[in-house]
């Protein structure tokens, strides 16, 4: 006990469970003596010593708290042995001490609390259905499920993957059946369907499978193929790449490649860097692929990144950023002048300017050492280092453009800099007087 109690919390609460297994009634209070001294205390801790003392003698714990802050936890300990017996106590005493206990069988007793939920006091019925939603139910998810809804809840994502793998037509109809009943676990949205259709691409894909046949062409359709490839990359990475090499629609071959090739970056590095080349040959833009929509007087972008594609491209960057750059910088650019090389130069040199930069100049005179050269002229003008982004505009083949875009906008920011950088610098004076007149025509 003694070594127990000078043990700090990180380390304590695995060797106080294996002690309190076989300890007694009295040496657990004396062990809760010492520990409510600490001035810094864990509710999991105290959260365990109750649960154990109220195995043994539930009042025993209750007295020894009583008219103190901690007299809540032996009260929602109980209700994890004796849920009847705890409530009908805690009911004789008055509501503080009932929202203790039906909070304890919400996490507790889940199937208790539904069969006896009109027995629940009416002020404290959505402490009990909060508490009940705390946890996933593994053993009656479809129950659950209902009686959340019944009770102006959703039930967290774990008890409909439950549900998917119980029984996942029973979980196709649940979210059918109840549409627009987002699942939210720790602030985050989960789309029903969407864990519905990952638990039964890992739990029953031949399920899955058939219901993909059922499902018209369109979104859904999309999701469920996709969930289906990601499962065959998993158990049978060559069916996946055959199946991959004759998809046709450049997009979603971009992100069934992504799939596969990120289950190899660190099995298999160089089969990982191929699939990506394989990826940007059928889906060039798949950085930043987005769908352009034109009317008389309106230009609209619509579309999403490709799943998968950002993810699998952030992996082979942390393993060899130039050789992504190399295979990606022979790819054409569009209309804005946007391409996957200047993506994912920019993620390198703002992750590590001075190794892209030594990268940069590297490279042989030609378009990929201008490519490179205009992304650290972008990322030093937009820090304010003006001087050295004009002296890097000086390298590209197209300088002169770029001197003049970088000066003005230096102009902007501090005019008398500007000036005093041009009027010294050993550019030829016919191009110096261009210059000039450019960014004094130009505000």
């Amino acid at each position: 006990m003694e070594s127990l109690l000078a043990t700090a919390d990180g380390a304590l609460y695995q060797r106080l469970a294996i002690w309190l297994v076989n300890a007694r009634e009295e040496d657990i209070a004396s062990y809760w003596n010492g520990y409510r001294e600490k001035e810094k205390r864990g509710p999991d801790i105290i959260n365990l010593v109750f649960l154990n003392w109220t195995r043994l003698n539930p009042k025993g714990a209750i007295n020894a708290t009583a008219g103190s802050e901690d007299e809540r936890f032996p009260w929602w300990a109980w209700a994890c042995h004796d849920p009847r017996g705890s409530l009908a106590a805690a009911t004789a005493i008055g509501r503080e001490r009932v929202n203790n206990v039906v909070s304890g069988i919400g996490e507790f007793h889940p199937a208790w609390l539904r069969e006896h939920f009109k027995e629940i006091p009416k002020g404290s019925a959505g402490i009990a259905v909060a508490a009940a939603a705390k946890w996933d139910d593994l053993q009656a998810p479809l129950e659950s499920l209902k009686f959340m809804k019944e009770n102006g809840r959703s039930a967290p994502p774990g008890t409909l993957r439950a549900l998917a793998r119980q029984d996942p037509w029973a979980a196709v109809d649940w979210v059918k059946q109840n549409p627009g009943e987002p699942n939210v676990l720790g602030g985050q949205f989960q789309d029903p369907m969407q864990v519905v259709i990952e638990t039964m691409a890992d739990a029953h894909p031949e399920a899955l499978e058939r219901l993909a046949e059922q499902t018209p062409s369109g979104e859904a359709k999309l999701r469920m193929e996709s969930a289906l490839f990601g499962n065959l990359a998993k158990t049978d990475p060559e069916a996946a790449l055959e199946q991959v090499k004759s998809t046709t629609v450049p997009r979603i071959a971009a992100e069934r490649y992504a799939t596969l090739g990120q289950s190899f970056v660190t099995s298999d590095p160089e089969q990982a860097f191929e699939l990506a080349k394989a990826l940007f040959t059928a889906c060039p833009d798949a950085l930043y692929t987005v769908a352009m929509a034109q009317t008389p007087g309106i230009t609209a972008n619509s579309g999403a990144a490709i799943p998968g594609v950002h993810d699998f491209t952030a992996s082979l960057m942390s393993k060899d950023p130039a050789r992504l750059l190399e295979m990606t910088g022979g790819l054409p650019e569009d209309a804005s002048g946007r391409s996957s090389f200047a993506t994912l130069s920019f993620q390198w040199a703002n992750r590590d300017l001075l190794a892209y930069t030594n990268w940069v100049n590297q490279q042989p005179a030609g378009i990929l050492r201008d490519k490179g050269a205009n992304v650290i002229m972008h990322g030093l003008e937009q820090k304010g280092n003006h001087a050295e982004a004009l002296e890097w505009a000086r390298s590209m083949t197209d300088g002169d453009l770029h001197l003049g875009n970088v000066l003005r906008d230096w102009k902007q920011k501090d005019a008398d800099a500007a000036s005093n950088w041009l009027e010294s610098s050993d550019l030829p004076a016919g191009q110096k007087a261009e210059l000039k007149a450019s960014i004094q025509n130009r505000q």
